[in-house]
């Protein structure tokens, strides 16, 4: 897994109590950096499904060689913005602030590791 270690990025299985001191499974993306947009958006992806439907429109980008922006396939979470550009992915802030440029194909395979790593046991949310 050199390429999470590229990019800072591990997995982890972190046990989490309710009020009601029931403990589940919690799968994390950590990004061990000091703005951890990585994990965040990671963070809304944990069904397979959706992970699948990125991966389709990156093989889709990669197969035509460049990303046509009408398509407009971007992804919008509360504090982060991630656009595809051409060959490449690019994180920015809600303030329009680049994070980190980098190549679909590396963003492909941290997509693929992370849903590899949300079907291993123990399951998120799954009772401790």
């Amino acid at each position: 897994m050199a390429i999470l270690d590229n990019y800072n990025l591990n997995f982890s299985n972190d046990i989490f109590t309710y009020p009601d001191n029931q403990k589940v499974y919690h799968k994390n993306a950590n990004h061990n950096i000091k703005n951890d947009f990585f994990g965040y958006l990671l963070h809304y992806f944990k069904d397979v499904e959706s992970i699948n439907d990125i991966i389709a429109d990156i093989d889709f980008i990669l197969t035509d060689g460049y990303y046509n922006d009408e398509y407009q396939r971007d992804i919008s979470l509360d504090r982060l913005f991630v656009f595809y550009h051409d060959k490449t992915v690019i994180f920015k802030t809600q303030n329009d602030i680049l994070l980190q440029e980098l190549p679909l194909i590396d963003f492909k395979e941290i997509l693929i590791l992370w849903r590899a790593f949300l079907q291993t046991t123990p399951l998120h949310v799954t009772n401790v």
